[in-house]
Parts: structure tokens; C-alpha cells; sequence
């Protein structure tokens, strides 16, 4: 299967390319990988897989087909969420819709989008479940609300393409040993 991953760098990102690496390297061998700093993602594969592996610019990604499309692109750190506030919706339009027009050419590839729990608003006092419903103040967003719209955003345009093959992954919460322990994450000071 040929397979793209988006968004290389991601701690979500590092977690696959990990277990492909090690439990399918063939699948590893053949998928291609793409990031805005494709030698960094690369020398990470290096130093901690021991694997020489090259990744591509995110803005090569479109020409070749492929059987899935990963795209893990996003921002977990809250601390950049709150400085760059509204422009991470735009950064999730700008590469959700790389995709979109790769699947007009390419309509028989899968998509996986990595969402978010942030689609659901900031108030977890209750597990999210079927019944949950997203709560935004659209006439008063605050920086931290810009990622979940941005997820949400994408969400309906997916749902909206009911043609292709899209699946939206929702993550709540992810711990692998590339967490980044001096970014500002939940399951980081736990």
C-alpha cells in the first residue's frame, strides 16, 4: 500500500512512522513522508529509529498517488495556539484543501484526517459521547477556540464530500515518548 503522511513532524506523526517502522517496514519503506522541515523530520528518523529515510517538502505533495493520505498537520502546543490565534484556521484550511483538490484528481484514495476533541469546545466536565454537541461562541472566539474551528470547519467540508473515502480521527489525548516534556500539554504534567 502506498501511503502519504502529512504533517511528518507531529507528535501524532512520530508515534506512526514508529510503528510502521517497526512493525511493517516494507509499508514504512514504500510510504512517503512530508513536512514544512523535512531535515529535521529526517534526522530524527535517523537518530532515534536508525533508519536513513528522506522526506519531502509538504509543498511537493499532490503529483503522486497513493492508496491513503494521512494528514496529522496541526498544533498542539496551547502556548502557540494562544500567540498565532486565528491563523491556525487558516493554516488547517490551507493543507486540508491540498487534499480535497489531490482526491478530485485521485478520487479512489482514502483520506484520514487527524482531528481533534477541541471540535467539542473547552468544557470536558462529562466524557464526550454520541449525544455531545459542540459548544463555540462564534460571535466572541478567543485564540483557543481557533483550533477546534478549524477542526470543525474541516469536519463538514469532509462530510459534505460523502463521495470520497474519508475518515476524521478524532485524538482526546496521546502520550508517546517524543512528547515534548517542555511543551505545555495535558498528559505531559500529569
Amino acid at each position: 500500500m502506498k501511503i502519504a503522511l502529512l504533517g511528518a513532524s507531529s507528535h501524532v506523526a512520530k508515534g506512526l512512522i514508529s510503528q510502521m517502522s517497526r512493525l511493517h517496514l516494507n509499508d514504512f519503506k514504500a510510504m512517503s513522508l512530508y513536512a514544512r522541515e523535512p531535515a529535521i523530520v529526517s534526522a530524527w528518523i535517523d537518530s532515534v529509529l536508525h533508519y536513513k529515510k528522506s522526506v519531502l517538502p509538504i509543498s511537493t505533495f499532490g503529483t503522486e498517488q497513493f492508496d491513503c493520505v494521512i494528514n496529522t498537520i496541526g498544533i498542539s502546543d496551547t502556548h502557540q495556539l494562544n500567540a498565532i490565534g486565528n491563523q491556525v484556521f487558516e493554516i488547517n484550511r490551507q493543507y486540508d484543501e491540498k487534499v480535497m483538490k489531490y482526491l478530485d484528481y485521485f478520487p479512489k484514495s482514502k483520506y484520514i484526517y487527524v482531528s481533534s476533541g477541541a471540535v467539542y469546545g473547552g468544557d470536558f466536565k462529562q466524557p464526550v459521547n454520541e449525544a455531545s454537541h459542540a459548544i463555540v461562541n462564534l460571535n466572541n472566539a478567543l485564540n483557543q477556540d481557533w483550533y477546534g474551528l478549524a477542526k470543525i470547519s474541516s469536519e463538514i467540508r469532509h462530510r459534505a464530500r460523502s463521495d470520497l473515502a474519508i475518515v476524521d480521527v478524532r485524538v482526546y489525548g496521546y502520550m508517546s515518548p517524543w512528547i515534548s516534556l517542555d511543551k505545555p500539554f495535558f498528559l505531559a504534567n500529569a
